[in-house]
């Protein structure tokens, strides 16, 4: 049921920007369609292991597109998603980049560890817990890199 109203309500924010906006948000349409893929499959499956397994999965995509985005087009990920708030360098942009990438890749092993090694009582409190105080440390330290280099934007 949580699988079904996040997709209905990424598709209700994604109307409403663009009855408003009269344009999609590019960050909302990526969001919608990986909701939607991966939502849909979560309702199709209905299987416990893949339902386990598909954090591994996106967090393994995730990685690649942030490493890809050093070759491909002009800005990484990271600074094209922030670059119109924060003034960087362009080491910066790559070493968060690259960090990013690099977590990601944590996430994804971490998260085949406790799927393998552990019940899913104990994956779901890992990820309910574990993945989100692992992720807001991550960011705190991110904004402390920043901070250090870079300026915000007005």
């Amino acid at each position: 049921f949580a699988t079904l109203v996040l997709i209905v309500c990424c598709a209700a924010q994604m109307l409403h920007h663009r009855i408003k906006h009269k344009t999609f948000q590019p960050t909302s349409t990526i969001t919608f369609l990986a909701v939607l893929c991966l939502g849909g499959a979560t309702l199709l499956f209905h299987d416990q292991s893949f339902i386990m397994w598909k954090p591994t999965l996106v967090y393994a995509i995730f990685s690649v597109l942030l490493v890809g985005s050093h070759w491909f087009g002009e800005k990484t990920i990271i600074e094209y998603l922030l670059g119109s708030k924060i003034t960087l360098a362009k080491i910066h942009w790559h070493t968060l980049n690259v960090s990013w990438a690099a977590f990601f890749v944590f996430l994804a092993a971490l998260n085949s560890y406790v799927v393998y090694a552990y019940d899913i009582d104990t994956w779901v409190n890992f990820k309910l817990f574990g993945c989100l105080g692992l992720t807001l440390l991550f960011i705190l330290g991110q904004g402390l890199y920043i901070a250090k280099r870079g300026a915000i934007n007005e």
